[in-house]
């Protein structure tokens, strides 16, 4: 099948923008892949998705009707009897993080993350409050929360690392600059430290 792929390649024209390998696809490094295709029974998607989730936030995982377990595609096209299922590889939010806003004043606010999924809560100076209206994809995220003003704090930013920085709205003041830094260990639902569990393959037959 490889020297198959390499001959249409070559006949395409494509022998220099494509290379094809055989290779064991648990022990290969892709790490710089940015999309990635598979037909994978459900049992080998789960076994792989560790790896998957350590890549680049925002890389792309495509595939041909068989799921990942309790990570939820984050888009589906069906065509006919079959279906493509569409990932965004998350960045990871997890954890403890100092928000800094305009004027120096730092607020602290917790994460709690599982794959693309995350809620939390801020901590200001007389109150504690959720954040609402989260949204992860690859490594932009969003979330607001209501100040003790009762307020509402509207914030978009890029993840990098232990780093977050953005803008917020506050009412009718917009595009103020912030950053928050990740104090601590980072949570290990995202990265793949906590395995998949039995239960998820046993439900593999009902997806």
């Amino acid at each position: 099948m490889v020297e198959l792929s390499k001959r249409r390649a070559r006949e395409a024209g494509l022998q220099e923008r494509a290379t094809f390998e055989k290779a064991d696809i648990f022990e290969m490094d892709f790490s710089r892949a940015t999309v990635i295709t598979m037909y994978l029974l459900p049992e080998l998607n789960l076994k792989l998705r560790p790896k998957i989730l350590q890549l680049k936030p925002g890389t792309r995982v495509a595939s041909h009707d068989f799921l990942m377990g309790d990570w939820k595609p984050d888009e589906t096209s069906r065509m006919g009897t079959s279906s493509v299922h569409l990932w965004i590889v998350p960045a990871d939010v997890g954890g403890q993080w100092q928000l800094l806003l305009p004027g120096q004043s730092t607020l602290e606010l917790t994460m709690d993350q599982t794959f693309q999924q995350f809620a939390g809560k801020a901590n200001l100076d007389k109150m504690e409050t959720t954040l609402r209206e989260t949204q992860l994809l690859g490594d932009a995220v969003q979330f607001a929360f209501t100040d003790e003003r009762g307020v509402l704090l509207r914030f978009r930013g890029k993840v990098s690392a232990d780093r977050i920085e953005g803008t917020f709205d506050a009412g009718d003041v917009r595009g103020q600059p912030f950053t928050a830094r990740r104090e601590g260990k980072k949570a290990a639902s995202l990265t793949g430290a906590i395995p998949y569990r039995a239960d998820e393959v046993q439900s593999l037959d009902t997806q």
